[in-house]
């Protein structure tokens, strides 16, 4: 806003707001996130870049090992890992950055309930963990469904799966992937056939080769040492782009129960009370 002392003031953000005219909308971006899909007569070559940090992945086998262990115990067992990643990196436990705290041979896997309805779309479940009332509401929904969803990295290659070595650099993305349960056993046959080498597939590049792009029916394949992991540089430039990812795998919409009830017709909000009068006056100005 213009004032006696600046009288140009007014033009100082001429992008604080914008049309509707075609130069305005290229600048607004869409929040929507693409997910990986596979494409029928096309070979991809991808890496898994969704890792625990060595302290959860510590605590996660001592527990394993102790299902009695107690929460003090864990968070020791966590502290002493991260100890030792930081006096082999010659750095304090406070310097370390996310990238350095990841365990990269610990490939992990969102799991989730979700069901399906026309209308509503995909719900994350919570039938069983709000009483009896709210299981209702859950239970008018169709069975939920196990889904998995991971992070890939997913390289520039020809249709053929052939790596475009001028594009490497630049060409790669990170894209989340979402698939079902039989996928994530083929995923853990081929894991056990690369830990019998003395390998895991944490380290591999992987083929994905799909034959029905509708249905994703897909074969997957190890490749031998994954490209991205070649150049410490690249590595962790790959690695701290994963991570700004992590909180961006779950594909579905969350929802409280009582939410779930209202939407269903079945009570739990309330409703304000608008007489004839006041309606009156709203359709005036309609």
């Amino acid at each position: 806003m213009a004032t006696e002392t600046d009288p140009f003031s007014e033009y100082d953000d001429l992008d604080g707001d914008i049309g509707l005219d075609a130069e305005d909308r290229a600048q607004v971006k869409s929040n929507k996130q693409d997910w990986y899909k596979a494409e029928k007569g096309r070979i991809d070559r991808v890496a898994f870049l969704y890792f625990n940090t060595l302290d959860v992945t510590a605590a996660r086998i001592a527990k394993r090992k102790n299902s009695a262990i107690t929460k003090e115990e864990l968070v020791a067992a966590g502290k002493n890992v991260l100890e030792a990643q930081a006096k082999k990196l010659n750095k304090a436990v406070s310097d370390l950055t996310m990238v350095e705290r990841l365990n990269l041979n610990d490939v992990r896997f969102k799991k989730m309930l979700a069901h399906y309805q026309e209308g509503l779309g995909y719900v994350i479940s919570r039938l069983g963990l709000d009483g009896q009332e709210s299981d209702e509401a859950w239970r008018r929904l169709p069975e939920a469904k196990q889904h998995f969803t991971t992070l890939l990295m997913v390289y520039p290659t020809t249709r053929d799966g052939e790596v475009i070595k001028e594009k490497l650099a630049t060409g790669w993305k990170l894209v989340p992937w979402r698939f079902s349960p039989d996928r994530y056993s083929q995923i853990c046959k081929r894991n056990v056939a690369l830990v019998e080498n003395g390998i895991t597939i944490a380290s591999q590049d992987i083929q994905i080769e799909c034959k029905d792009t509708q249905f994703q029916n897909v074969t997957i394949d190890a490749l031998g040492p994954a490209i991205y992991r070649k150049n410490d540089k690249f590595r962790d430039l790959v690695l701290s782009k994963a991570v700004e990812m992590y909180d961006k795998l779950s594909p579905f919409r969350e929802m409280t129960s009582a939410d779930l009830r209202i939407k269903l017709g079945m009570g739990g909000g309330a409703t304000a009370n608008v007489g004839a009068e006041e309606y009156g006056d709203i359709l005036d100005h309609v």
